[in-house]
């Protein structure tokens, strides 16, 4: 489609322009028409998803804690034995 200018006196309604509009086409439009739109833009959406991200992948160091915890589940056991023991532990990561 062209690009087609206009100029618009706000002050005269007669200026806007009726636009085009193929009331014909847009009545038969059904119910099952709009639904194969929607699945055609949605699977066009996820096509250009890719494009637009990265897939985020856990670094090793990450994926070592998810192991340790999910061991931790596993065993039903906890990393600490104590608060204390915890917060020794995040003052000495804080310190690194």
């Amino acid at each position: 489609m062209s690009t087609t200018r206009i100029t618009i006196d706000l002050d005269d309604p007669e200026s806007l322009p009726e636009g085009r509009v193929d009331y014909a086409v847009l009545d038969a439009t059904t119910e099952e028409d709009i639904a194969a739109q929607q699945r055609e833009d949605d699977a066009e959406a996820m096509r250009d998803c890719p494009r637009c991200t990265r897939p985020r992948v856990p670094n090793a160091e990450t994926q070592e804690a998810m192991a340790e915890a999910e061991e931790m589940m596993r065993r039903g056991t906890a990393r600490f034995a104590s608060v204390e023991e915890l917060l020794a532990d995040l003052n000495e990561a804080g310190e690194e």
